[in-house]
């Protein structure tokens, strides 16, 4: 008789919830090196995938929507998409750090678009976004863009300097990058 197979643990939450998180980085660096979907022939003219749990008439889940909920990472083309990217990144405290432009689960100091990556300070997350972007002139046209709305909302104090202030807070930093999107 042969032993039986030996089956896995199921992984601790935080262990899970790192892989997801490491999952979904990769995930933004294939849709990055892809393009936008919405470029191809047809755009959005593909019907949607999902059906709403608890949906109250299967024959509409059934027909379908035009409507795609799907969560996209688009390619910034603005300086207020950056922002908006940027605050995105930004707006669970967990995903915020001071001292480095990103860093891994384990707290070490990483690029911003490495896929290890969990948490990015103002400029990192800054950098995040402006990797997507694969015209290497509206890449830097919008590097030079923001950097100079930032300093601008930081009332032309550095913005990093900033991020990395002993007592600035998680929300005075989401609230630098709203107000650099306002100018």
């Amino acid at each position: 008789m042969s032993p039986a197979p030996a089956t896995a643990a199921p992984p601790a939450e935080p262990f899970r919830a790192r892989l997801e998180e490491a999952v979904e980085r990769l995930l933004v660096i294939l849709d990055t090196l892809d393009g936008d979907p919405d470029f191809e022939d047809g755009a959005d003219a593909e019907p949607s995938l999902g059906a709403p749990e608890g949906h109250d008439n299967q024959l509409v889940w059934l027909r379908g929507t035009d409507s795609d909920r799907e969560i996209e990472h688009r390619t910034p083309t603005t300086a207020a998409d950056v922002f908006a990217g940027m605050a995105a990144t930004l707006a669970d405290p967990a995903r915020w750090t001071k001292g480095a432009e990103a860093r891994n689960a384990a707290g070490e100091r990483v690029p911003a678009a490495d896929p290890r990556a969990v948490c990015w300070c103002v400029y990192g997350a800054r950098r995040l976004e402006l990797a997507k972007v694969k015209s290497a002139a509206l890449r830097r046209r919008l590097d030079d863009e923001t950097d100079e709305m930032l300093h601008e909302a930081a009332g032309w104090a550095a913005p990093s300097a900033i991020n990395d202030g002993p007592s600035t807070s998680h929300s005075e930093m989401l609230d630098l990058i709203r107000r650099a999107r306002a100018i």
